[in-house]
């Protein structure tokens, strides 16, 4: 099983280099595994696919091709072949905002890639287009210079609510202080949530999560102005789990640290 998993990493690995070349050759394919005779998603294939495509902006998906090892019956295996495409397709119905064009084909237990390894043979392949946006269209604005990125991690909210626990309001005092020291600088408050990447986008939770990463953001905007930082220096933005460090926070520890607020002190024009 652990050769199967190294088997896994290496080949996805492979496949992340080549959607990097695939900006200039506009296509690429990636590969899904499935346990045998199975045609649900396992825990170690979903989070591939999230890491994949959750937030991936440039993406089309062209044809979904399911397949199947050698072992039953033709009949069955074109049915598993169906059963494992449609699970994909489904995927990404549920969890991202992509086309929904593309072709679902099945092709049962042909164009086997392996003679020895029927893993290999249990796949979906998934063709992709990779849009490289013109230059031209891409309007870029000039970012200012970021001087120093605060990370307020002795910052505590009551849970799922924008209440900061009493005992942060000190440890805000002091940030007070450090922010008062830049005279020449304006900040922006960012606040972060810890939520899985496979809640689908405009959803009611995640819009509850975007929510919940503005409002602790603006709290602390108004500490801040509230002990002498001029709000005029300071704006404030959620970004709800977008960037997490820890997308698959399995510890308390871990989810703490997707659970921030954020100051990037920045050169003011």
């Amino acid at each position: 099983m652990m050769l199967r998993q190294f088997i896994q990493l290496i080949l996805f690995s492979l496949l992340i280099v080549s959607s990097v070349f695939a900006q200039k050759e506009k296509d690429t394919t990636l590969i899904v595994y499935f346990d045998n005779n199975q045609f649900a998603l396992n825990k170690i294939e979903q989070a591939r696919l999230d890491s994949f495509f959750i937030n991936s902006r440039y993406l089309i998906i062209k044809n979904i091709s399911g397949f199947t090892d050698t072992v039953g019956s033709t009949k069955s295996n074109i049915l598993l072949s169906k059963k494992r495409s449609l699970s994909i397709a489904r995927y990404f119905k549920k969890n991202t905002q992509f086309n929904q064009d593309y072709s679902v084909k099945y092709f049962g237990e042909s164009n086997t890639v392996s003679q020895t390894d029927n893993f290999l043979n249990r796949r979906v392949e998934i063709s992709i287009q990779v849009v490289t946006p013109h230059a031209d269209s891409v309007k870029k604005s000039p970012q200012p210079a970021i001087i120093k990125k605060l990370v307020l991690d002795k910052l505590y909210f009551k849970p799922d609510l924008a209440i900061l626990e009493g005992y942060s309001l000190d440890y805000l005092k002091k940030v007070v202080a450090i922010l008062k020291n830049y005279t020449n600088a304006r900040f922006e408050i960012r606040g972060h949530v810890n939520c899985p990447l496979n809640v689908p986008a405009g959803s009611g939770y995640m819009n509850a999560m975007n929510k919940l990463s503005d409002d602790r953001a603006r709290v602390v905007y108004e500490i801040l102005s509230d002990n002498g930082i001029p709000k005029e220096k300071m704006t404030y933005r959620g970004m709800g789990n977008s960037e997490m460090i820890n997308p698959y926070a399995r510890t308390e520890d871990e989810a703490r640290k997707n659970m921030r607020v954020e100051i990037f002190i920045m050169q003011d024009d």
